[in-house]
């Protein structure tokens, strides 16, 4: 069965109308402003970036210099991911960077580390401070079924060096 178009009705229709012309220049409109505030963005980091507290790449070079400075042997973590592995975890700002130093109990060996990390620093270019702590041991506690978080644990000694 065929239809039948009526030829009358075919003829009072109304074509689709064009979209507004302010949309068709909306487009690279907004295009042309993202990509000029990444520009401006990238030009002005190097003053955004200290003026937020935010780190950069020579803050993270710095704390790991003063990371790897620490020579003294760890007791082994016993984990399964790194089972002799160092544990000296890192954490650092613009203004500030921080070693977090598990394991060493030892007063001695506390104060032979800090030794260690200051004559670092101190051949640095830059000199910001730099926080040790020493905490006794990892604490893991399993969080439901999401996997483990970090428990309560126990600082033993901190350092600040300027």
């Amino acid at each position: 069965m065929q239809k039948h178009i009526d030829p009358q009705a075919a003829s009072t229709a109304t074509p689709a109308a064009p979209p507004p012309r302010w949309v068709s220049a909306a487009i690279p409109a907004l295009i042309a402003t993202a990509f000029a505030l990444l520009l401006v963005f990238m030009l002005l980091s190097p003053i955004l970036l200290p003026a937020l507290n935010l780190p950069t790449g020579g803050d993270a070079e710095q704390v790991d210099t003063l990371r790897a400075a620490i020579t003294h042997p760890f007791p082994p973590r016993g984990t399964a991911e790194a089972p002799a592995a160092q544990a000296i975890y890192t954490d650092f700002t613009r203004r500030s960077s921080t070693l977090l130093v598990y394991g060493v109990t030892d007063p001695a060996a506390q104060q032979q580390i800090v030794q260690q990390v200051r004559e670092a620093w101190q051949r640095l270019e830059t000199s910001k401070p730099v926080e040790i702590r020493f905490i006794e041991r990892e604490v893991w506690v399993q969080d439901g079924s999401t996997g483990y978080r970090r428990g309560k644990e126990r600082l033993l000694h901190r350092e600040l060096i300027r």
